[in-house]
């Protein structure tokens, strides 16, 4: 048994689960899941949106055989090449927080609709102009023209991804926790539908503009990937499966790395010192050059203090709070018997921030990721860091997303300068599992998929002077 991080039996609207997050028990469940098994009941709920993409994906010779043709694009040969698309889009981040012209800045959607840009370049080929939409907004209420934003578009209208997920994630939830409730009495699932639908159809629009234009044999975005495995005969990647994993790959894609990104941020506004070191750290090593045109190997090994950060708010701010499983049988976990049929919660956030493997465990610390410190603040990383989980269900777009934050810091931090918004403070809102490892007056349950803040997460940001 393990003394201060045994499973914990919780009940919640009738449904009884354990609630793990000792490493080794983590570790247990996570990698194997012929013993443990993602939930099939929770997610069908979801069947409507995320069908049966990779995240949502219960049958293990498929999710593998799904997974084996969505590999190469998550693969460093093929991330490496994303440096400039992540370049370009911390660039118009920069632009439009900039733009808040000293005046505090909810930095939150912001990210999302940078990360959503994102993806779409990298993985689709496709450009959903999200911050252009940001952009344009913030230039009419400054009172100039919007522009035009169409990319994102279906005929001549614009589809603002971002808020058909905000009208998505919310009835989800309620569907994830497959309440004893007719399906439409449940809060806003009317949005749910028309959100999803509305997102459907910009998807095809994708799909139909990639084969138009053709896919070449050395195009490394997703959707190639996916459209050559169709035209190679593999039956695994239907139009449907194809149409889910691009579903499931605009909410991965884009809601984790934007939480990390905002995030950190904010703890960079709190700690001048830190954020004038990281902006030295990368001017050094940018070297006045065109980020776009740095490897992405600068960006991995000669950025110590920015991977720091990026670290440090993977481990005290995980986007994935928690993941599920059942237990197939009865099963010893931590010295207890957790009977078949049994729900299981490795906790993320809770392992994260648990004193038994973290040194000052509630404390922002960039620097307990240097290699002079990480032996007496981070001892136990190797364990008890998971942020992106273990396993065979671990996520696949790792690598991705670290590249992805390694750049887009370096290149902000160089451009922006931060100030904590007065009289602000980040309201950490998550599961209510979570309830024991949340500071006195800091926790507040609401549905939502990542850790998010109920308030927002604002900063003063400005532009540097130019030199």
């Amino acid at each position: 048994m393990h003394a201060t991080t045994s499973p914990v039996q919780m009940e919640m609207l009738g449904t009884k689960s354990v609630y793990i997050r000792h490493p080794e028990d983590m570790n247990l469940v996570l990698r194997n899941q012929g013993r443990f098994r993602k939930s099939e009941a929770s997610m069908s709920r979801l069947s409507a949106w995320l069908g049966n993409g990779l995240a949502s994906n219960t049958d293990l010779p498929n999710h593998a055989a799904v997974k084996e043709v969505l590999l190469p694009a998550f693969k460093s040969a093929s991330v490496k090449g994303f440096v400039p698309a992540f370049v370009r889009s911390a660039n118009e981040l920069a632009a439009v927080i900039e733009g808040a012209d000293g005046q505090p800045c909810d930095i939150e959607p912001l990210c999302r609709r940078m990360t959503l840009d994102v993806i779409g370049r990298t993985g689709f080929g496709f450009d959903f102009k999200a911050l252009k939409a940001a952009a344009g907004q913030q230039a009419a209420a400054n009172g100039a023209a919007q522009g035009d934003v169409q990319g994102g578009a279906i005929g001549d209208d614009y589809v603002d991804i971002i808020k058909m997920y905000d009208e998505i994630l919310e009835p989800a939830m309620w569907l994830v926790f497959d309440l004893p409730i007719p399906e439409p009495l449940l809060p806003n699932i009317k949005n749910y539908y028309r959100g999803v639908a509305m997102v459907d159809d910009v998807i095809k629009k994708m799909v139909e503009e990639k084969r138009a234009n053709g896919v070449r044999e050395e195009d490394t975005d997703l959707l190639s990937f996916m459209i050559k495995a169709q035209q190679g005969g593999n039956a695994v990647m239907t139009d449907k499966q194809l149409r889910d994993e691009l579903q499931t790959m605009i909410l991965a894609g884009s809601d984790t790395t934007a939480t990390t990104l905002a995030f950190a941020l904010y703890e960079l506004s709190r700690n001048p010192t830190l954020l004038e070191a990281c902006r030295a750290e990368a001017q050094a090593v940018l070297g006045g050059r065109d980020p776009a045109g740095v490897p992405a190997e600068v960006f991995q090994g000669q950025l110590p203090l920015i991977t720091g950060v990026a670290n440090e708010t993977l481990r005290l701010y995980p986007a994935a709070t928690e993941t599920g499983r059942v237990a197939d049988k009865d099963e010893e976990i931590g010295g207890y018997t957790i009977p078949a049929g049994t729900n299981i919660l490795p906790s993320i956030y809770s392992l994260h921030r648990h004193e038994d493997f973290w040194p000052r465990p509630r404390e922002w610390l960039p620097e307990r990721w240097l290699p002079e410190n990480a032996p007496t603040l981070a001892p136990h990383a190797d364990k008890a860091f998971m942020p992106f989980t273990v396993g065979p269900r671990s996520c696949i777009g790792r690598y991705f997303a670290q590249l992805e934050l390694q750049v887009v810091l370096a290149v902000l931090l160089s451009r922006v300068r931060l100030e904590p918004a007065p009289s602000f403070e980040v309201e950490t809102r998550a599961s209510p599992h979570h309830l024991a490892t949340f500071p006195p007056g800091h926790y507040t349950w609401t549905q939502t998929f990542t850790l998010s803040s109920k308030k927002g997460i604002f900063v003063v940001p400005s532009a540097y002077a130019s030199t």
